[in-house]
């Protein structure tokens, strides 16, 4: 469980949940929640000249400095994927998730 979840949340999460395992509830709950939204400029255009492993490469590059930067900010999970099936993933509950995610957007413009 720590190696799958130590990509998309925070270290002191991972251990969190790897010790309170009853924190994952299945079925969702209703929760306030910060979503902060990041777009590669031109990324359709960059994507199409790359073959899937300079894409990987290259989608890495940019995310892995990015999702530092996010943690380091205070914020406890990432689902680069939120909005794709119109469902948000916030694992547990997180009182500062506005100001994490104020102090992290202006970090990502000069994250990588």
């Amino acid at each position: 469980m720590r190696s799958a979840f130590s990509h998309y949340l925070a270290p002191s999460l991972v251990e969190e949940l790897a010790n309170n395992h009853e924190r994952l509830k299945l079925g969702g709950e209703m929760r306030d929640v910060t979503v902060l939204f990041a777009d590669v400029r031109g990324f359709s255009q960059i994507s199409e000249g790359l073959d899937a492993e300079a894409l990987i490469r290259f989608v890495n590059e940019i995310f892995t400095p990015l999702s530092e930067v996010i943690l380091a900010s205070g914020a406890r999970s990432i689902n680069s994927w939120a909005m794709r099936d119109g469902v948000l993933d916030a694992p547990v509950a997180d009182q500062s998730h506005a100001r994490n995610a104020s102090r992290a957007a202006p970090a990502c413009c000069g994250a990588g």
